[in-house]
């Protein structure tokens, strides 16, 4: 990281504590930076200009069990195991894993894998818009694989502020604004409307912000009363869980292996992608 960030090592990990503070401090239970299913994000450091990539996912406490449970079928890999016995075993984790995704107590958890320059994208999202294009029937003249290039979020100074919103025009696909609220325990504050120009480059300038109040106007994001319990909001259960995040960052690593030498997808990683992609099949 401190390399991407071209600065000491002790002047790295003390930015990401700002960053992580910030989100400890800023962000409601219920709350997630992107509705894609990845729930990978972008968070711009704006005084120092660059890209927080990390991801949203939903951990629960049947997690650790269920690893456990994966640890021993590698065990058995290694052993000779009858085909009968194995599929029993995938059976029984794909029971389980469906238990994880239906747990309703799930917390939301973020977490923060590494730093970009302003022009990187999110290759997950860009892959998707890449197919509408090459598939769909017109182009997409909203320039929708801008979204990839995005931030979800902005680091002021000790505060983040989340995207609400981006203007537009069709026919300037170089040039547009996104419009960010701050973003508290309570929920959204809507009392001020912070503008950025994004640039074609990937950079964001600051424009006139559009006051709403002079004080808070809190838009809570909570769960849902009691007498609803078990219930969530659909982005909540759209999440990964902790299953498919790890799967997500194989893969992840996977590629990244193919473009950078520095980074070993063993053996290990192979069978790991293969068992978990068994149970993640209906």
């Amino acid at each position: 990281m401190k390399e991407r960030m071209k600065c000491p090592e002790s002047d790295a990990q003390a930015a990401l504590g700002v960053l992580k503070t910030a989100i400890r401090k800023s962000l409601p239970s219920e709350w997630r930076f992107t509705r894609h299913p990845s729930g990978f994000f972008l968070i711009c450091d704006f005084r120092r200009g660059i890209k927080y990539f990390g991801s949203s996912f939903r951990s629960s406490p049947l997690d650790e069990e269920f690893k456990k449970d994966i640890d021993a079928l590698f065990v058995s890999c290694d052993r000779s195991i009858d085909a009968k016995r194995w599929n029993e075993n995938i059976a029984r984790l794909k029971i389980k894993f469906q238990e994880i995704i239906q747990y309703p107590e799930s917390e939301i958890c973020h977490e923060i894998k590494t730093v970009y320059e302003p022009g990187w994208g999110i290759q997950e999202i860009q892959r998707g818009y890449e197919e509408l294009k090459k598939h769909g029937g017109r182009p997409l003249s909203i320039n929708l694989e801008r979204e990839a290039f995005r931030p979800n979020a902005i680091l002021l100074e000790n505060e983040i502020w989340a995207r609400q919103d981006v203007w537009i025009q069709i026919n300037k696909p170089d040039m547009e604004y996104l419009l960010f609220e701050r973003l508290t325990m309570h929920g959204l504050d809507k009392a001020c409307i912070k503008v950025f120009a994004f640039l074609s480059n990937g950079t964001l300038e600051e424009r006139k912000g559009i006051p709403i109040s002079p004080r808070p106007v809190y838009l809570p994001r909570r769960k849902p009363p009691r007498e609803y319990e078990g219930y969530h909001t659909e982005s909540y259960w759209s999440l990964p869980t902790t299953i498919e995040k790890d799967y997500l960052d194989l893969m992840f690593k996977q590629r990244k292996s193919k473009r950078e030498d520095s980074v070993v997808f063993d053996s290990m990683d192979t069978r790991a992608v293969s068992l978990i992609r068994r149970i993640l099949e209906n």
